[in-house]
């Protein structure tokens, strides 16, 4: 016979496979969530808030300025744009889709799932914003840092996975908080290749942040290693003779 926390579960799931899969791994993984390695995580967890990797974004741009790295500029001023179009998508998504937690089905025996349900903490279950916040940061910096693109994707995975047993986001709310990052950073990067078209303030600022296409660096290279005139001439000269 079922427990009331699963006869509770069952009536107020959706009813598809996929979803009492994605509860049943949560409820699963979520059950150690007071172990002390997890509780580690916990902390760890933080450092992907919102306002760590901004702050983050930040310092690696002022490095850049102070320094004089044009590349750490451009890789901070991405960073801040991908995380700020993560968070909008996240915000609407939250609001769009209220789902429980899975600490809200260990703790109350309860799992719901409203659109435009009630917009609280313990409801914001979908997307998972670390994760999504994490992916959009990590592949921004990637962008200007690849042959750190492992690692930093990485870590980026690792955030994601460690909401599972914190009992903070289901599997699903994690997946589509890799997509939303991902997006993000994917529309920020094309709103800076259009800025950087146009003419104005905001075009010069654009073309600073963008490293210059592969065609005009070849193009550059090309011009910098090319033989100065008299040097052509002579050139020319010998195998005429």
């Amino acid at each position: 016979m079922l427990s009331d926390h699963r006869r509770h579960l069952h009536r107020t799931a959706t009813g598809t496979a996929v979803e009492a899969a994605d509860i049943a791994l949560s409820e699963r993984l979520s059950r150690h969530r007071h172990h002390p390695v997890v509780q580690g995580l916990a902390a760890a967890n933080k450092l992907a808030d919102q306002m760590p990797l901004l702050g983050l974004s930040a310092a690696v741009l002022l490095f850049g300025w102070g320094a004089g790295d044009r590349r750490a500029v451009r890789a901070g001023t991405r960073m801040a744009a991908a995380l700020g179009a993560a968070a909008a998508g996240k915000y609407a998504l939250k609001k769009l889709v209220s789902r429980t937690r899975p600490n809200v089905l260990h703790e109350h025996g309860r799992y719901e799932v409203e659109p435009l349900g009630p917009d609280t903490g313990p409801w914001h279950s979908f997307p998972s914003g670390h994760t999504a916040g994490s992916v959009a940061v990590a592949r921004a910096a990637a962008r200007e840092y690849p042959g750190a693109a492992v690692p930093l994707l990485g870590t980026a995975g690792a955030v994601g996975a460690a909401q599972l047993p914190l009992g903070a986001h289901h599997l699903s709310d994690v997946l589509a908080g890799l997509a939303v990052g991902l997006a993000a950073e994917a529309a920020t990067d094309r709103v800076l290749e259009a800025l950087a078209r146009r003419r104005g303030p905001l075009g010069r600022l654009a073309r600073l942040v963008l490293p210059r296409p592969p065609g005009v660096q070849r193009a550059l290279a090309a011009a910098a290693w090319s033989p100065p005139p008299l040097a052509r001439r002579i050139e020319r000269l010998r195998r005429l003779g």
